[in-house]
């Protein structure tokens, strides 16, 4: 859910400025599993072998970090 959150709030800053409609988190979500799907990547060993508490700390590292330079961006724009 974190990431269907962070992907609304980006959508708003980045895309909802060129005219398209904002994207609500429920959409965000949806949007991230379909994207998922298509996506599917094949995971190395060492994707398989990383410790519980490192998938706990990086799941919410990566779109706390796209939001902050993101956020960093807009003040640019």
């Amino acid at each position: 859910m974190l990431n269907a959150w962070a992907l609304s709030v980006l959508w708003g800053w980045f895309v909802v400025p060129l005219g398209v409609n904002a994207l609500t988190v429920a959409h965000a979500f949806g949007i991230s599993v379909v994207a998922q799907v298509l996506v599917r990547r094949q995971t190395d060993e060492s994707e398989n072998k990383k410790d519980f508490a490192e998938k706990v700390i990086e799941a919410p590292l990566f779109p706390l970090l796209a939001l902050l330079f993101g956020y960093i961006a807009v003040g640019f724009m």
